[in-house]
């Protein structure tokens, strides 16, 4: 029987064929990825396109006129100054105004801290507002500022914040005011009820920090020192419960020394 003989293709040929697989593989993924993303953004256009068509029509719909305007988070400020801040015109349709511009002109004021306007079907506003946390009012050269727990300084009218602690004898620039911040912010955490009865606040260089109780005596401090404050509330606390048991009202109270000097008031 006569031989066959099979004639062998050259491996250079046999590598051109695995090649031009391999490209018309990636030519067909990347024609299923560009009808993937052509696909994709035909929705987006149409379902854009289907928005605007509800928002005109929603703007033109009287039923979404304002009608009611909810704010919350408020401690300081009052209702109709975020209102005065807004500028928002009565009657406007809720769909056509841009809430992020009423959100930057309530933000000016300098005790918001946060702001966030939603709108609530079919005619209200919803305006979150995060306060500031205030810790005292700052008393420098007959101007009144507020001092806030980050340690800003705000120049603003008070008149309305009589609850706030009053702090004399620093300016609004004085280097040690950050370190009475602090002071202050750990008093508050360790002891609320004695921090809120503090009508007013007084630092000279000769006594150190005094503080004055709206319904009480004179506490004298000494150094802005929070490591000490927690054994400083508590003495002031034995104090103040053996004098009520002794029915004896003082003058002042200092807490300078390791021995508490205790002045009674005079009757």
């Amino acid at each position: 029987m006569p031989r066959r003989y099979v004639r062998k293709k050259p491996k250079w040929q046999s590598k051109v064929k695995r090649r031009r697989g391999k490209t018309l593989h990636f030519r067909g993924h990347f024609t299923k990825t560009g009808m993937f993303i052509s696909s994709l953004a035909l929705l987006l256009f149409l379902g854009l396109l289907g928005y605007g068509k509800i928002q005109t029509k929603l703007q033109a719909d009287p039923k979404c006129n304002l009608t009611k305007i909810e704010i919350t988070g408020l401690n300081y400020l009052s209702q109709q100054e975020v209102l005065n801040l807004t500028r928002i015109p009565a009657g406007s349709n809720i769909f056509s105004l841009r809430l992020k511009d009423i959100e930057g002109k309530i933000a000016v004021n300098p005790l918001v801290k946060s702001v966030k306007v939603e709108r609530k079907w079919p005619s209200e506003l919803v305006i979150n507002i995060e306060e500031k946390k205030l810790l005292a009012r700052l008393k420098d050269n007959n101007q009144f500022y507020l001092v806030d727990s980050q340690g800003q300084v705000i120049k603003d009218n008070l008149s309305a914040l009589t609850h706030l602690p009053v702090i004399t004898g620093l300016t609004s620039s004085d280097t040690r005011l950050p370190e009475l911040v602090l002071f202050l912010q750990k008093f508050r955490k360790l002891d609320k009820d004695i921090f809120t009865r503090i009508a007013g606040l007084i630092w000279s260089p000769e006594t150190g920090l005094i503080a004055q109780l709206s319904d009480g005596p004179q506490l004298f401090w000494g150094e802005m020192d929070g490591e000490k404050l927690p054994e400083k509330l508590a003495l002031l606390r034995l104090v103040t419960r053996d004098m009520q048991d002794k029915g004896i009202t003082s003058q002042y109270i200092d807490l300078r020394f390791k021995n508490v000097v205790v002045k009674p008031k005079q009757i």
